[in-house]
């Protein structure tokens, strides 16, 4: 298992086994995304406009989302998205 040290800024070095497995280059972004006891670190793909209609389905027959329960809701969506590619799915 590797490890890395979190500097006093909340900053870590993501270990080039790592970033070489993810194709990870200086300045390409990521986000964190909790499961659990768990922080997935995941590549940002594509811009902004690709996650067009990722919320659509859960607002059927539902009241407006609130911006915090829309991030929740895209939170969910990516770590089910992140488990389904890990095990073999979609």
């Amino acid at each position: 298992m590797l490890g890395t040290s979190i500097t006093s800024k909340g900053q870590v070095t993501i270990p080039s086994d790592i970033r070489k497995a993810l194709g990870l280059k200086a300045g390409d972004r990521v986000t964190f995304v909790t499961d659990g006891d768990r922080a997935i670190l995941l590549p940002v793909r594509g811009d902004f406009l690709s996650l067009k209609g990722v919320l659509k389905p859960y607002f059927k027959g539902q009241k407006p989302m609130s911006a915090v329960e829309m991030r929740e809701t895209a939170k969910k969506y990516v770590v089910e998205r992140y488990k389904d590619h890990r095990h073999g799915g979609k």
